[in-house]
């Protein structure tokens, strides 16, 4: 064989393999570095003195530094599902912080009378400050003083809270 044709034959194999090694490494950065995950699903439900705690907010905060924080909210069962990045992908493997808050803001008796005595003029006046009302302890929304903890590990997660009112 001329060494014209082998150089003719080389030219055309090295697009080939330049090709067929973007394509490998294409492949390799979709899949990752194997299939794990940071991540791990997380299911649960809250109870407060043994009743499902609706629309309340679940958060758990890593331990970790620089870790992302996962959420969900309770549906009227108590149940949850957390999320961190993407709808129930659940939360960064370990240890968490967790925090169950459920506060409503509700208007007093002053601002809603306002309202009806003065209709739309009771836009332009000063409003009376909502008023937080506790459904349950205030003590569960901060990760100082709420207690709970949970370590989420590969697989699915099942992490139940049964939350109780603080007695007076």
């Amino acid at each position: 064989m001329s060494s014209q044709a082998m150089n003719s034959d080389i030219g055309k194999k090295q697009p080939v393999r330049a090709m067929t090694c973007a394509v490998i490494f294409g492949c390799t950065l979709l899949m990752g570095c194997g299939s794990s995950s940071p991540y791990a699903p997380v299911q649960g439900k809250v109870t407060l003195d043994g009743k499902p705690l609706a629309d309340a907010a679940v958060a758990f905060t890593p331990k970790q530094a620089g870790g992302r924080r996962a959420l969900g909210v309770t549906r009227a069962d108590g149940t949850f599902v957390l999320t961190t990045l993407r709808s129930g992908d659940g939360a960064l493997l370990g240890d968490h912080h967790v925090t169950i808050t459920a506060v409503d803001m509700v208007r007093s008796a002053k601002a809603r009378n306002m309202a009806e005595e003065f209709g739309s003029l009771a836009a332009d006046m000063p409003t009376p400050p909502r008023k937080e009302v506790w459904r349950a302890p205030k003590k569960y929304s901060d990760k100082e003083t709420s207690e709970l903890e949970f370590t989420v590990e590969s697989g699915g997660n099942t992490a139940d809270f049964a939350l109780e009112k603080e007695s007076a």
